[in-house]
């Protein structure tokens, strides 16, 4: 088999976790994931299980002023994570690694010589950790549609957008049951939904 393609699993939210199962159904078991805990339902290939990076809570600033998103100063558990990640890529060796998402991990994996894709999710990403590790990936892959991109993406101008991914891809679509009302659920706050939102919705489904 040709060499894995490696494919980090952020912890937070269950998203991170649907794209990699989307995407193991087109590449197989030559994807191998590495995250926290267990891996995401429906997963069936390789899972490299990682030590937590915040138990416990670090006791001093993990951004480094700023420079960093998430790297502790003597952080066992943070120390532990970046070896096992390492230690993974010094034994296969792998032809790429996708990172979804961790502007460190991309950064130590092009450290270590793998070329990497980072995954760019949809919000504005800006700041100092988010610029650079976009500038030192290989390539920047956008798991939303390209008519969606706002004007803060226009400096990468090279995102591959791949539309959306989803664990229920491939699925046979159910027949309809009741009488086709939905309930709407909205958290509290400022959502961002509108009424002309919501009636598009209704139209295209």
């Amino acid at each position: 088999m040709s060499a894995p393609i490696g494919y980090y699993v952020h912890h937070h939210g269950a998203g991170h976790g649907a794209h990699a199962v989307a995407l193991a159904r087109v590449l197989g078991p030559r994807l191998v994931g590495l995250g926290s805990g267990a891996p995401p339902p429906g997963w069936s290939g390789t899972w490299v299980e990682l030590p937590r990076d915040d138990d416990p809570a670090p006791t001093n600033d993990p951004t480094r002023g700023g420079a960093w998103h998430w790297a502790p100063r003597r952080h066992r558990g943070f120390t532990a994570r970046m070896r096992s990640i390492a230690g993974w890529v010094a034994a296969c060796e792998p032809a790429a690694m996708v990172v979804d998402v961790s502007a460190e991990v991309v950064a130590l994996a092009a450290l270590l010589g793998v070329p990497t894709a980072a995954v760019v999710l949809h919000g504005e990403r800006t700041d100092g950790p988010h610029r650079a590790a976009f500038a030192t990936a290989d390539a920047l892959v956008a798991p939303w549609p390209a008519e969606h991109a706002e004007d803060h993406h226009r400096p990468w101008a090279d995102l591959r957008h791949i539309g959306l991914l989803s664990r229920h891809d491939g699925r046979a679509v159910a027949p309809p049951v009741g009488d086709g009302r939905v309930l709407l659920v909205l958290p509290g706050g400022d959502h961002g939904l509108t009424v002309a939102g919501v009636e598009a919705a209704a139209r295209a489904t």
